[in-house]
């Protein structure tokens, strides 16, 4: 590790002070990009996960609406005839 530090520091030597400070200023810039870079992943990660979960419970939904529609259309007839008869029924009562 001391070896790759000190071969840095050696290259560095070579430069001029102007050299120097772009050298610090992109190394900077290039971090601040990759913590950024990070820190979009992570938020994008959290967002496709709450959009799955909002995915998942409309599908449940849809499926319970659609197995609801099929039970009204199978006792749709007979609801017919229960509101039939009392409509009838309250009619003979007046």
């Amino acid at each position: 590790m001391r070896a790759k530090f000190r071969y840095i520091v050696n290259s560095m030597q070579g430069l001029n002070g102007t050299e120097k400070i772009l050298l610090i200023f992109l190394s900077s810039a290039l971090f601040v990009f990759l913590v950024l870079g990070i820190i979009v992943l992570v938020n994008f990660i959290k967002l496709q996960r709450s959009i799955m979960r909002a995915a998942t419970n409309i599908e449940e939904f849809t499926h319970k609406a659609t197995q609801l529609s099929e039970l009204m259309k199978k006792t749709g007839p007979l609801f017919k005839l229960f509101s039939a008869s009392s409509d009838l029924l309250h009619k003979r009562k007046k």
